[in-house]
């Protein structure tokens, strides 16, 4: 279990605080959806599980969103190969 699981099993309609920044506060739902936003970019554009991808951000909300659509891509990609090659996990 990686942290983007723990973000969804919170609850993707959860309106919980889950970040304040800037007197601005994000919801785990707003985190939920803007994460989900970037996995299915990354997916959508051919990212694959061996590419690097670079996040290039300051000290704001949109790094922890896009760390977590990174997480979540990957996770992705990993239920697929599981069920391909199931006979080795």
């Amino acid at each position: 279990m990686n942290l983007a699981t723990i973000l969804y099993k919170k609850g993707p309609k959860n309106k919980k605080v889950f970040l304040y920044f800037n007197q601005q506060e994000y919801t785990f739902e707003d985190a939920e959806k803007r994460s989900s936003s970037i996995a299915n970019y990354l997916q959508a554009n051919g990212i694959k599980p061996d590419n690097k991808v670079a996040i290039i951000s300051g000290n704001r909300p949109e790094f922890i969103f896009s760390y977590f659509g990174i997480l979540k891509a990957w996770r992705a990609f990993q239920k697929h190969l599981q069920a391909k090659y199931q006979r080795f996990y």
